[in-house]
């Protein structure tokens, strides 16, 4: 787990972690319709042992990940945060 604010499901918003099967990251919030909502990157090019840019972005029911200011994924969330 990349970041995580909380202490159980419930308050686990947001939380950026990686796959541990196939090396994506996923970014997903708490909401009322789900623990874990959100959206996991759309490949899994990232080098090892090399610093990545990743910005994480929640705007409204948008959630957005950029890799070195590039966007690579997007979703929209159904539950409220």
């Amino acid at each position: 787990m990349l970041f995580h604010k909380g202490l159980g499901i419930s308050e686990g918003t947001p939380n950026i972690a990686t796959s541990r099967d196939t090396n994506k990251i996923t970014f997903t919030v708490t909401t009322d319709a789900k623990p874990f909502e959100g959206l996991d990157s759309i490949d899994d090019h990232f080098p090892d042992e090399e610093w990545t840019q990743l910005t994480a972005v929640k705007e409204g029911m948008k959630l957005s990940l950029y890799f070195e200011n590039v966007l690579h994924s997007e979703g929209t969330i159904s539950g409220t945060v």
